[in-house]
């Protein structure tokens, strides 16, 4: 993996997906890169396919395709997936490096520093510096350039100050909060996830350190109750003013004025002070104290307050009124979000007051995904605006959605009750595919559904009875069904699409089962039944030629299976079809599979061949020392015995136990081991009911 770039990795991605050939034109847009970079990337293209026995065909006027088995083009996939990167061309990350580069030095740069630091043109810098001007003015701070000098930033100290803090709490990530939090000390771990996060250059992890030393020494209760990210913010607070009071950058002493010091949280702030001052060595002008003490008084707390000011219940009262008159009753009965609200209002009062702005990473998620709850909320906050005197920014609405969505969802959760919804998918690929689509389902949605895999020859009349909606990689309908059609390998756009879905039959009332349904599922167990039994006591152990080619495997299988000639001509012919239609060979895991319906049996059948020696010779069977024949009849029985089928192949992949024995144990113990897992997907199929 480490020779596939970022970039090279997305295109790896879209060729992946891709079922002909895709221009380098639409590669370059994709990843908004020119055609000669995209071309570049290609050049190493042939060197990392080799490695999954792959390559690629490039043809003028219409692009590139990847080339190769399916199952090669599965583990490439597979790779990708468990090995993911940071997408290099993402023009908002490098922007976010160019601002984090900015913060660091106050003083004049070259656009010639940053276009080698981003690894990109001075005229690429330049574009970008006008992008970023807007984050920058959101702070009153202003990007200045200087002829033949260079670029810097301009604004007063605190304004830079709080341009770095947001800065931080935009990029710095969970685990490093929780770290910080929950562990004693600040140790090595946080110092690698900060290291990790770019951000160790805006901030000194020593004085970082000895921030946290100071705080857990005084153990003070106000402290100790703050929530994560309360206690994150107070740490990167101090820890940012000592390294710029270090750097003499000072407040102006006109920026604030206060008359709290009787209050507790200033006195609370003065003591910090002053161990800070012990700790570093330095003296900490006052004004620094007030902006502690602000900061303390604006934090969350972690204990609920009860609060019995009247005029705070009324507020709330009013606030809730304003959201939804129709869901009000229903919130006000909701103690948890009260509480919630409360504990939320009390820091919001302070940072009103001051002018504080608190930052909200994800307030442009809150607008897009949940944009009714956020207009609601505008309402909520001119009920609060009215109350306090001071407008409240959009930051803070969306503080204030999240507290309100969570509680319709809540709502909306106990007044409708969920299912789990059945759902039959349908894949004509080979069971690698099948089972990494059916793998992705299950994880995904976990048990919100039940997924069933299915055949195209599964699809008959009657089928749409048995599921609430059905997924399908094919191009074909089915009549009376509901039909999600996607791409075998689930895009996220697919996957939305199933959710929405789901979503909907979730709160559809189950189908009812008719008496004639209720038969139907008697004479499906009554099929299983009987065709576990058969599979069981037909089952052989074979051998064959070490050196057959996979033509002369089958035939041989053909005359292993039953002595009549038509029938024999018959399953040789399913067999090969199946074959060209995707090939079973499974090389990563040793075996092969030879499964087909086929009218040449007249009952199950499940045979393992083996080769007179190690492996077979044949290079089309490369790796292969065992091959499991698995054959069903093509008549009603069909559909549910290929389930059952289904369930051993993917118990061969999944449960390296079941291989091993059937690789190396007499027929005795293959029959014990296949009857075990017969027997619990039996249990599972008849719990559906």
């Amino acid at each position: 993996m480490n020779q596939i770039t970022p970039r090279l990795r997305v295109i790896l991605l879209e060729l992946l997906e891709a079922k002909d050939f895709i221009s380098i034109q639409s590669l370059a847009h994709h990843l908004q890169i020119s055609k000669r970079t995209v071309q570049r990337e290609l050049d190493h293209l042939q060197h990392v396919l080799k490695d999954f026995s792959l390559t690629f065909q490039s043809k003028a006027g219409l692009g590139v395709k990847l080339l190769g088995e399916l199952s090669n083009k599965e583990r490439l996939l597979h790779v990708l997936q468990e090995n993911p990167c940071e997408d290099a061309t993402n023009i908002q990350e490098r922007r976010k490096k160019l601002i984090l580069e900015i913060l660091k030095e106050k003083g004049l740069r070259k656009l010639f520093y940053y276009s080698n630091v981003l690894d990109v043109s001075e005229a690429t810098v330049a574009s970008d510096l006008e992008s970023v001007k807007e984050w920058f003015q959101q702070y009153n701070l202003h990007i200045q350039k200087t002829p033949g000098k260079g670029v810097n930033v301009v604004g007063s100290e605190r304004d830079y100050r709080k341009a770095i803090r947001v800065f931080i709490e935009e990029n710095v990530g969970s685990e490093i909060i929780q770290n910080f939090y929950h562990q004693e000390q600040f140790n090595s771990k946080t110092l690698y996830l900060l290291k990790k996060s770019n951000l160790s250059h805006l901030i000194n992890e020593k004085i970082m350190r000895q921030v946290v030393h100071c705080l857990q020494k005084m153990s003070n209760q106000h402290v100790l109750t703050l929530t994560e990210n309360s206690y994150m913010g107070l740490i990167l607070h101090i820890s940012i003013a000592i390294q710029r009071i270090k750097q003499s950058e000072s407040l102006d002493d006109h920026c604030i004025t206060l008359h709290k010091v009787d209050d507790v949280d200033y006195i609370l702030a003065e003591e910090i002070v002053k161990e800070l001052e012990i700790e570093f060595q330095i003296k900490i002008p006052q004004i620094e104290v007030s902006y502690i003490y602000l900061h303390l008084k604006g934090s969350k707390k972690q204990k609920i307050v009860q609060v019995d000011n009247e005029n705070m219940l009324g507020l709330v009262n009013d606030m809730i009124n304003a959201y939804d008159e129709k869901e009000a009753f229903y919130l006000k009965q909701d103690n948890e979000f009260i509480q919630g609200l409360l504990a939320h209002l009390q820091p919001t009062f302070v940072r009103l007051e001051h002018g504080m702005r608190i930052n909200n990473p994800i307030l442009s998620e809150i607008k897009k995904e949940f944009p009714l709850v956020f207009d609601k909320c505008t309402h909520v906050a001119q009920v609060l605006q009215q109350w306090t005197g001071h407008s409240v920014p959009q930051e803070e609405v969306g503080y204030l959605a999240i507290h309100f969505g969570a509680a319709s969802v809540r709502l909306h959760n106990k007044t409708q009750e969920r299912r789990q919804v059945h759902v039959g998918v349908i894949c004509a690929s080979g069971i690698g595919l099948s089972r990494l689509m059916m793998s992705k389902l299950e994880k995904t949605f976990r048990n919100r559904a039940k997924f069933e895999a299915l055949g195209q020859a599964d699809v008959t009349t009657g089928l749409s009875s048995q599921y609430d909606f059905f997924i399908n990689t094919m191009s074909f309908s089915i009549e009376g069904a509901h039909v999600v059609a996607v791409n075998p390998l689930l895009s996220e756009a697919d996957l939305e699409t199933i959710d929405q879905v789901l979503s909907s039959y979730e709160r559809m009332p189950k189908k009812e089962q008719t008496n004639n349904t209720f038969t139907m599922d008697l004479e499906r167990v009554n099929q299983l039944a009987l065709g576990i039994k058969q599979t069981i006591q037909k089952m052989k152990l074979c051998y064959v030629e070490q050196s057959v080619t996979f033509e002369e495997l089958v035939d041989q299988v053909s005359k292993i299976v039953t002595q009549d000639y038509v029938d024999q001509q018959v399953i040789v012919q399913d067999l090969m079809q199946r074959e060209r239609l995707c090939s079973q060979i499974f090389s990563d895991f040793g075996f092969a599979l030879l499964h087909a319906r086929t009218k040449g049996v007249h009952q199950p059948m499940l045979h393992i061949v083996f080769p007179e020696g190690d492996v077979y010779a044949n290079p089309y069977m490369q790796k292969i020392d065992i091959v499991f024949v698995m054959l069903v009849p093509d008549d009603e029985k069909a559909a549910v015995l290929s389930q059952m089928f289904g369930f051993i192949c993917s118990s061969l992949i999944e449960e390296p136990t079941l291989l091993n024995v059937c690789k190396h144990a007499n027929i005795l113990e293959c029959k014990e081991v296949v009857t075990m897992h017969l027997k619990r997907f039996f249990t599972q199929y008849i719990e559906q009911f």
